[in-house]
């Protein structure tokens, strides 16, 4: 949602400020949220397909050359926009290849967590988690 974009971005921002490139990954035609440093079309639903997602930075990083150099400098910020793919532990692997910084979980994590366990570890500590109901083990 725009809101948790805007909440996401807030937080790179209070944690690299200006030292990162923040780039807005976006279905073609859509508006790029204030804040963002640059914007990345994609085709309409290929949200997921990293070859075409590649295509698309390597073509905006011949354009944008500063962009390039920031990317080879591990100073661009891949921010993704939704949750199935922001916890894709492949997604993040993806990510990294290309040469972008994932502000998500570690890959190894997403891939070796599963939420439930991870609930009943919240639970067992003490910290805040929302209610939930095992239906099956």
């Amino acid at each position: 949602s725009k809101h948790a974009t805007q909440s996401v971005l807030a937080d790179i921002r209070a944690v690299w400020g200006n030292k990162i490139r923040v780039v807005q990954t976006l279905e073609d035609g859509k508006q790029r949220l204030p804040g963002m440093d640059a914007a990345l079309y994609v085709k309409p639903k290929s949200w997921g397909n990293m070859d075409h997602f590649e295509e698309r930075l390597d073509w905006l990083c011949s354009q944008d050359h500063r962009l390039n150099s920031d990317r080879t400098s591990g100073k661009v910020v891949f921010m993704p926009g939704w949750s199935a793919f922001a916890e894709s532990s492949e997604a993040a692997r993806a990510v990294d290849k290309l040469g972008l910084v994932w502000p998500g979980t570690e890959p190894v994590a997403s891939q070796t967590l599963e939420k439930i366990g991870f609930k009943r570890i919240c639970a067992a500590v003490g910290a805040p988690t929302p209610p939930f109901t095992v239906l099956s083990e």
